[in-house]
């Protein structure tokens, strides 16, 4: 039997359910509380669309004038009223109505008397209290709760790592599953959805150009007019900007032109004329649809005593909201017009609407019915308008969903990180000493240690590797004397960058442009890391590990715990598969060394065991290091995954968005007039492939939708061709001037 969840995990999972979820939940725990089956009553909905607007009451097999409803309305009040109204509507004749709720009621005896006084009905509430009581003390409440509601719990990592397993929503809706499929579509693939995206984007922000009046864009200005609008873009613009601006224009069809002699970009005449025509279409189109909203509403029988033009606004909101909740799901349904697609987004997306406009009693009732009577004629019987602005707020969700909008998809990353150990590598850390001086903003690596450190992530620091690169400051100090120390008075910007060590490199640059608060000495350079004068003892190889433990917040493991997980033999067989590959022994078994650890842990930690979207859970964080794995990897035929590059936790991690940031952001672009507009550039082709991604998401059992997701993600972290890797590159020959103000010290 699966353990039972504890009270405060129960309070939490019904705090943060959505509508649906509950809905499913609260039947399971009806049938099992009170011994009868309750069924979907049919005819609650007109329009023959049963289903599709998740509002449901239930009605008992066995006893036909009991029914039953579940909701997360905050007003239990309104909503047992409202319900016993549409009951009788439809010619219903209720004796009793069970109602279960998320929230705590007070006084629930007195609530209960005065409802069922005023309604003529019996009226039995079950509350979040009840619910929190009674969950713990059967089997079938236990599993009700496991399948519907823990996966509301998964964020906090005592539940992500208990034995208590259940599909996580991450498994359960297509966002992630979809976006990690485009991801991995992205890195293999020769045509993408990704780049359609930054087509439209080039596109957009080369309206206005025209050759003969001499307006045309350099490569920085498209940039740069696409970031003022979309600043999210910036991960899509870095790695494909320049690629698809020769590829577009290269095509028959020739979107934009190329002035090669200058590098400058522009408009054909005749994509001009369309823009132009296209804008003033895009800028009509929400004031067509509201009009038409308003004028059905104003139609309707019996007629709501609520303005039209509200009740436009309203469901215009509506159907935003409902993207923001569901976006993939909610596309897919529109585009197939499939009446057997659940769609509950759109009664919760409504029910937050009405609750964000104040409207309560008869008039949220009214506001509910009219509302979701236009919205089924929107989906079943559309006007042409309706239909174009469908499509194409359709199509910026879309757009949103491609940069990273979307918060499901970033909370994914998050839960990811959260339950992950990462064996730093020398080279990573190196690379954080180098970035001491260099602005905050621009410690590319310092800043990813940072982040991934407060994401939850277990960043370890091990002796062999503390062993390295203590090692490394020795030589580099060797090297700074033996070639430099005589001769630094006289060193150029040329001389600096041409270093061969990365710490002298990025010393000399302190000195070369003179940085404020800058070293003045090699020694006052390494007294940040240790004191010079016990650089070469015992005692700085202890103060380094100090600093980077303190600096980074990295967990040390020393020899004895590595030495009891190390298994001799095999550790001589991985070290002697890196001869040729590793310049000396000393770093050859180094590296046998972390390859070991992370071998173990995946098996001895329940990353091997338990099941996870999340993929495996311990890795060697390095930028390099790939020759040394493969060659490790074919001792036991292992996998070659062991390591996990800076680029993925920076663009997943570090340059995302908060899922709050993804939410305003989502909000602000879908009805915006640059969101309508840039939807009309996404082609059908492009978008199709998203729907695609979709529908093969929904056609997987959640297992195996779960184990492909495990298998992307995997694939994603040990990637190289990252937007952001070469940040992290520490065998690139230069680190970046630019982050020592160069352009300000010329």
């Amino acid at each position: 039997m699966t353990a039972p969840p504890n009270g405060d995990l129960i309070r939490i999972a019904l705090d943060r359910t959505n509508g649906d979820d509950f809905e499913k939940f609260a039947m399971r725990f009806l049938s099992a509380i009170l011994g009868t089956q309750f069924i979907p009553q049919g005819g609650m909905h007109d329009g023959g669309a049963d289903g599709i607007f998740r509002d449901e009451i239930y009605q008992s097999a066995s006893r036909p004038s009991v029914f039953a409803q579940a909701s997360v309305e905050a007003d239990v009040k309104i909503k047992i009223r409202n319900t016993a109204k549409r009951l009788r509507n439809f010619g219903r004749d209720p004796k009793q109505l069970i109602y279960v709720t998320n929230q705590v009621v007070s006084t629930i005896d007195k609530v209960e008397e005065e409802l069922a006084i005023g309604l003529d009905l019996t009226v039995r509430i079950y509350d979040g209290e009840y619910i929190i009581n009674h969950v713990p003390n059967d089997r079938t409440t236990v599993a009700a709760y496991q399948e519907h509601l823990h996966s509301y719990t998964a964020f906090l990592q005592n539940v992500s790592w208990s034995n208590v397993l259940s599909p996580s929503t991450h498994i359960t809706d297509p966002h992630v599953y979809t976006y990690l499929s485009g991801q991995l579509e992205t890195d293999s693939s020769e045509s993408t959805f990704v780049d359609g995206i930054v087509d439209a984007m080039i596109v957009y922000a080369l309206e206005g150009t025209d050759p003969n009046e001499g307006i045309l864009r350099t490569e920085e200005e498209i940039y740069d007019k696409i970031m003022e609008v979309l600043p999210q873009a910036e991960a899509l613009l870095t790695s494909k900007l320049r690629e698809r601006l020769e590829a577009i224009s290269v095509k028959a069809s020739r979107r934009i032109r190329w002035h090669r002699s200058d590098d400058l970009w522009a408009l054909p005449y005749e994509d001009r004329l369309k823009l132009h025509e296209a804008s003033i279409e895009d800028e009509a189109l929400r004031i067509k649809t509201r009009q038409e909203l308003s004028s059905q509403f104003a139609e309707l029988e019996p007629d709501p005593s609520i303005d039209p033009n509200d009740l436009a606004k309203l469901t215009l909101d509506t159907i935003q909201r409902t993207f923001e909740k569901d976006g993939l799901r909610f596309a897919r349904y529109l585009e197939g017009n499939d009446q057997d697609i659940n769609v509950p987004f759109v009664s919760d997306a409504l029910r937050e609407i009405l609750d964000e406009n104040s409207l309560v009693g008869e008039q949220r009732y009214e506001a509910s019915e009219a509302i979701n009577k236009v919205l089924r004629h929107i989906f079943y019987s559309s006007t042409p308008i309706q239909r174009t602005f469908m499509h194409r707020i359709s199509r910026a969700y879309v757009i949103c969903f491609a940069l990273q909008m979307e918060p499901r998809v970033l909370k994914y990353f998050d839960d990811m990180i959260n339950q992950t150990w990462l064996y730093v590598g020398a080279d990573v850390l190196v690379t954080a000493l180098s970035e001491r001086y260099v602005p905050r903003e621009d410690q590319h690596t310092r800043n990813l240690l940072r982040v991934v450190q407060e994401t939850g992530a277990q960043l370890i620091l091990t002796e062999p590797v503390l062993n390295e690169l203590h090692g490394h400051l020795k030589g580099t100090d060797e090297e700074y004397r033996a070639y430099v120390q005589s001769v630094e008075s006289h060193i150029t910007y040329e001389m600096a960058r041409n270093a061969p060590k990365i710490l002298i490199r990025a010393y000399l640059y302190t000195r070369v442009f003179d940085i404020d608060n800058g070293p003045r000495s090699w020694e006052q350079y390494i007294n940040q890391f240790c004191d010079y004068p016990n650089l070469y003892k015992s005692e700085g190889f202890r103060q380094l590990q100090i600093y980077l433990v303190s600096e980074f917040g990295l967990k040390f493991e020393n020899m004895s715990a590595i030495s009891a997980i190390s298994d001799p033999e095999r550790h001589k067989e991985l070290k002697d598969a890196l001869v040729g590959v590793k310049p000396t022994d000393f770093l050859a078994s180094n590296d046998a060394y972390m390859y070991e650890l992370v071998t173990h842990y995946r098996n001895s930690r329940p990353e091997e065991q338990e099941s996870s979207e999340y993929g495996h859970r311990t890795w060697w964080l390095s930028a390099g290091e790939g020759t040394a794995v493969r060659a490790m990897s074919q001792i036991d035929n292992l996998s070659e995954r062991i390591l996990m590059r800076p680029g993925f936790l920076s663009k997943y991690i570090q340059f995302a968005p908060s899922a709050a940031d993804a939410r305003r952001n989502l909000s602000d672009f879908l009805p915006s007039l640059l969101g309508i507009r840039l939807a009309r550039r996404v082609t059908e082709e492009d978008y199709h492939k998203l729907i695609e991604m979709v529908q093969e998401a929904e056609s997987l059992e959640g297992g195996r939708r779960a184990a492909q997701m495990a298998d992307v993600a995997d694939r994603l972290k040990s990637a190289r061709n990252h937007e952001y890797q070469d940040k992290f590159d520490t065998n690139s020959e230069t680190l970046s001037v630019d982050s020592f103000y160069l352009a300000d010290s010329l």
